[in-house]
């Protein structure tokens, strides 16, 4: 391989070594969850926006512990008031052990 080729090859390495690290740093349940559900995909792409990806990919299982549920029809329904308050940290569903503090995510974003 020539050397400038090398040289990229082995630093995309590094930065995957470094991501997966970062991923793995995720709590399992939040991983598995984001795994399993669509919609939780499709929301943790979604807050993959400006935002550290480990708290773009808790987001959809905060919100779900937060909501006691991840129902789109049921979340389109929902008062946008009581949205607001399970985004910024509130529980409006069934008791959470999680509860980082300033919101949904660590940042408080």
């Amino acid at each position: 391989m020539p050397e400038p080729n090398r040289r990229v090859a082995l630093e995309l390495l590094r930065l995957g070594a470094k991501l997966r690290a970062r991923m793995g740093a995720m709590p399992t349940a939040a991983t598995s969850f984001t795994d399993s559900n669509s919609n939780a995909w499709l929301l943790g792409v979604t807050f993959d926006q400006g935002v550290r990806a480990e708290d773009a990919w808790d987001a959809p299982y905060l919100l779900k512990q937060r909501l006691g549920h991840l129902n789109m029809r049921r979340i389109a329904k929902t008062p946008l008031s009581k949205l607001r308050s399970a985004i910024k940290g509130g529980r409006t569903g069934p008791r959470s052990s999680i509860d980082p503090p300033g919101g949904m995510t660590s940042s408080g974003s």
